[in-house]
């Protein structure tokens, strides 16, 4: 996938509106879902609709989000009461799995949100790419 820094406005506005729906997707899986502390989530209908469209949406949006150089990758380290490995976590690749390491959703939010502002920004560049070319 190209970079933010290469791409024209059609492919911008594309990877906008892809972010902006997977976005939705999210708030809306954490928002109908309930929290079992460190256990699967209680999902209702809507949290099983959403998470589908999640998994579905979900490595292209990775690559959305890399394109634009934000990095999805967090370092973690378990609270040493209760021990464990340390190490990197991709949290978006892990968006269903991030409860179990005591990982907020907005983590995943802040990054999906840095991306569009990336995106959002690159508007005028991408228009003036478009127009040395034509």
């Amino acid at each position: 996938m190209r970079p933010v820094s290469r791409i024209l406005p059609k492919e911008n506005r594309r990877r906008l509106n892809k972010l902006d729906v997977f976005r939705k997707e999210i708030m809306a899986y954490f928002t109908t879902s309930a929290d079992e502390g460190f256990e699967e989530r209680e999902e209702t209908v809507k949290a099983q609709q959403a998470r589908l469209q999640i998994n579905r949406a979900l490595d292209e949006i990775h690559k959305i989000i890399s394109a634009a150089g934000v990095s999805t990758v967090i370092g973690y380290a378990p609270p040493p009461i209760t021990g464990g490995l340390a190490g990197n976590i991709d949290v978006l690749l892990n968006v269903f799995n991030i409860q179990r390491y005591g990982i907020s959703p907005n983590t995943i939010l802040d990054q999906i949100d840095r991306a569009i502002g990336i995106y959002e920004n690159n508007k005028r560049a991408a228009t003036l790419r478009w127009s040395e070319r034509h």
